[in-house]
């Protein structure tokens, strides 16, 4: 008697495929199984907005009249955003329990790259394409070669970032893409170097890398805790207090005690270490939601629902105040913390709408979510 012949598994081909990590993706919005991406199709688009309104300043002349100048100023601006934000997707992804974030990273930094790569070129065009005298540019002045071995500390990162180039390097490649935090540093002190006196936005940053850089210390086991980052963000607010008083004294002419006294005053909107220890209030706030969320005891209380809607609110209101979102579309007779209070207690009182009407929690979530974008996405655009 002849044995039956063996039954072939059937496999679904698009499963199939995607059971393969290093396969190459040829176009950003995919993942890495070749499928169309909502998460990297939505972050493509944000990408390439600041290079489009570059472009479209430049062409109907909102620059003024050095327009490359500015230019060279924004992409460089865009440059540091981009590598920052990239260095704040694995924080990002620990806190919020995202993986699924890890599949922008290499693409963040690839746009830091390109904005990097900009702001040379612009910067060769404004010398009239001499590429001598940009050299000598270059090496006559620190804060331009800082700038220079940055961009040159990308482009190496950028042309090993491909999974070809993981596989070659192996165990090597991690450790040269650890360089990503020294090239942070150096972008940093060349923002601080070119800008000179108005160094906020600058001191900005180098307190927020100074948070990523403290997250990366803390231990594994505790960083999705609130109070650890509660404590992170508080240790980088005076951290930044440090380093804005070290930069005045050191570097320019003008009383160090003078920016640490505006700190204080609030009546335009908060000044570097407020936005930092705002910040770290935030991400200590988010932390303790999704903490709560993930324990059965907690989620389905009306405690929780009340905190979580809430706390978004809260989240909301203290970046529109951190960054001056709302002075343009605030009506006149409306004070902000007026507004946030009332704009805290109405999501409270939605939270319990949540709690009492199980059923209707994805679409109370979603109305939520739109509610939070409004004010913020209406601070951006006005």
């Amino acid at each position: 008697m002849s044995e039956p012949a063996p039954v072939r598994e059937r496999v679904n081909p698009r499963r199939a495929r995607s059971t393969h990590p290093m396969q190459k993706t040829p176009w950003p919005w995919h993942d890495r199984s070749g499928r169309f991406s909502t998460l990297k199709s939505a972050v493509l688009v944000l990408e390439l907005a600041p290079a489009a309104w570059i472009v479209f300043a430049l062409l109907t002349h909102r620059f003024g009249a050095r327009p490359v100048t500015e230019a060279i100023h924004q992409t460089g601006l865009w440059a540091i955003r981009f590598l920052m934000i990239s260095l704040l997707v694995s924080p990002a992804r620990a806190i919020f329990n995202w993986h699924r974030l890890v599949l922008v990273r290499r693409q963040l930094g690839l746009t830091a790259l390109f904005y990097a790569l900009g702001h040379l070129t612009l910067y060769a065009q404004d010398e009239a394409w001499n590429l001598h005298d940009v050299a000598m540019e270059i090496l006559s002045r620190f804060y331009l070669e800082v700038g220079f071995v940055v961009v040159v500390g990308l482009g190496v990162l950028g042309v090993t970032s491909s999974d070809r180039a993981l596989r070659q390097l192996g165990h090597a490649w991690k450790r040269l893409h650890r360089i990503v935090y020294a090239l942070a540093a150096l972008a940093t002190l060349h923002f601080f170097l070119q800008s000179k006196a108005d160094v906020a936005e600058a001191t900005l940053i180098g307190g927020l890398f100074v948070w990523m850089m403290g997250w990366r210390l803390l231990p594994s086991g505790p960083d999705r805790e609130p109070l650890p980052i509660l404590g992170l963000g508080a240790v980088a607010a005076a951290l930044t207090g440090l380093v804005e008083y070290a930069w005045y004294a050191l570097e320019t002419r003008i009383d160090p005690l003078r920016p640490l006294k505006a700190e204080l005053d609030i009546s335009y909107g908060p000044h570097p270490v407020a936005q930092v220890l705002l910040i770290g209030i935030c991400l200590s706030i988010a932390t303790g939601l999704f903490w709560a969320r993930n324990r059965d005891r907690l989620r389905d209380t009306l405690a929780f629902n009340i905190a979580l809607y809430a706390g978004g609110a809260a989240i909301v209101a203290a970046l529109a105040f951190s960054f001056s979102l709302t002075d343009d579309w605030l009506p006149d007779d409306w004070q902000f913390w007026q507004a946030a209070l009332g704009f805290v207690v109405g999501a409270a009182v939605f939270g319990g709408v949540r709690w009492t009407i199980p059923p209707l929690h994805r679409v109370l979530d979603v109305i939520c979510v739109i509610a939070l974008l409004v004010p913020l996405a209406a601070g951006l655009v006005l």
